[in-house]
């Protein structure tokens, strides 16, 4: 699997700025607020979810931009192998059911002990429903933000 170094500074200058500028805990920093910073650099999205699955103790790698194989992030932690799927989403635009099981269908592959799905915006239904029969660990805007609040270093 070809791969991208994560580590600080992980995204670009621009963004780093913005993040710095807006404390973590008020409530300007949200799902809509991360959507806005990375709207277009998907890859700084990526970027940031790997830097706080890092600070939540997984040992991470990005993978290539193109071509990725069908997810972002190969995450490891005790032993386990997760892959990890990003989506920048605005709040609207929710991430659906055949998103959740395109992630599962590369694991038929990968051979992944786990399957996390992380998105700025909201789960539809049918992605819910699905990810509870397959066993896909799925972080919504605001769970993103709770964790970042919790494990994230910027």
């Amino acid at each position: 699997m070809a791969c991208r170094e994560i580590g600080r500074p992980y995204l670009e200058d621009s963004m780093n700025e913005r993040l710095y500028n807006v404390d973590v805990y008020s409530d300007d920093w949200n799902p809509m607020f991360l959507q806005d910073v990375f709207r277009d650099s998907p890859e700084g999205f990526e970027d940031f979810c790997g830097q706080l699955l890092q600070d939540m103790g997984y040992s991470v790698t990005l993978t290539r931009t193109r071509q990725d194989g069908g997810y972002d992030i190969d995450a490891r932690q005790n032993g386990r192998r997760f892959l990890v799927e990003c989506k920048c989403y605005a709040q609207h635009n929710h991430v659906t059911r055949p998103l959740v099981q395109r992630l599962v269908g590369v694991n038929a592959t990968e051979h992944a002990d786990g399957l996390i799905f992380m998105t700025t915006s909201r789960f539809s239904q049918g992605a819910v429903q699905y990810a509870l029969q397959t066993d896909v660990i799925l972080i919504d805007g605001l769970e993103l933000i709770r964790l970042t609040r919790s494990h994230l270093v910027l």
